[in-house]
């Protein structure tokens, strides 16, 4: 007669050594499970270290970037805001975790002052980014006539590059649309008060709102 029955791996052991002192019956065993299956492929280390590999390929393929659409360039080429892209950081092969959305966004508005609008969207492995060209600068040539420089929309400066004029606006400081930034008032300690046309680039970081209108259909 025989019998069937289980026992922890860990008492296979004591159950031989009973038998033995016993002399009688005879043990025949059959292991189960996850330590059995690795023992019966120690041998074959390639196929093990294949699992691996492929599970580890898995994995990373989930974190990084696949793919990046660019849209909304009309002067510039694709290729030429895939370089800008590039030279932020954003690429293709690059761990999502790297690339952190508005820190890249603003990154890239101080450095190119010709792009004046970038979002990057993420979904999944694929990076869309919208892009708006700034418009060109009119041509100011021998214009002397007096002016002064206001913001055209309100946000936080960042950034003042002033060639002729008064700076009144400061770095991190919030302005609103209208507000002055660059005054055509000059006070000079050795000419004292003259009038000059104003001239510069004020940069700032502004937040737009996009509506989006989705009509609504009921469907049986």
């Amino acid at each position: 007669k025989s019998i069937s029955f289980r026992i922890p791996r860990r008492h296979i052991g004591k159950m031989k050594r009973l038998l033995a002192t016993k002399k009688e019956g005879k043990l025949e065993t059959k292991m189960h499970g996850l330590p059995s299956v690795l023992n019966r492929y120690k041998m074959r280390a390639g196929f093990l270290a294949g699992i691996l590999l492929a599970v580890l390929l898995m994995f990373m393929a989930t974190r990084v970037v696949w793919s990046i659409e660019v849209e909304g360039q009309v002067r510039f080429s694709e290729e030429y805001i895939r370089e800008v892209l590039s030279k932020e950081g954003v690429m293709e092969g690059q761990w999502l975790s790297h690339i952190h959305v508005e820190e890249k966004q603003l990154e890239i508005l101080v450095k190119h002052p010709e792009i004046s609008f970038v979002a990057i969207n993420i979904y999944g492995n694929h990076l869309k980014v919208q892009i708006r060209e700034r418009d060109r600068e009119p041509v100011i040539g021998k214009d002397k006539n007096p002016y002064n420089l206001v913001a055209a929309v309100g946000g936080s400066i960042i950034r003042c590059e002033v060639l002729e004029g008064q700076t009144v606006v400061k770095e991190f400081q919030s302005v609103k649309e209208g507000d002055l930034l660059v005054s055509g008032l000059v006070d000079s300690q050795t000419q004292g008060y003259r009038i000059v046309h104003a001239r510069g680039k004020i940069f700032a970081r502004t937040s737009r709102t996009y509506t989006v209108t989705i009509p609504f259909k009921d469907v049986e």
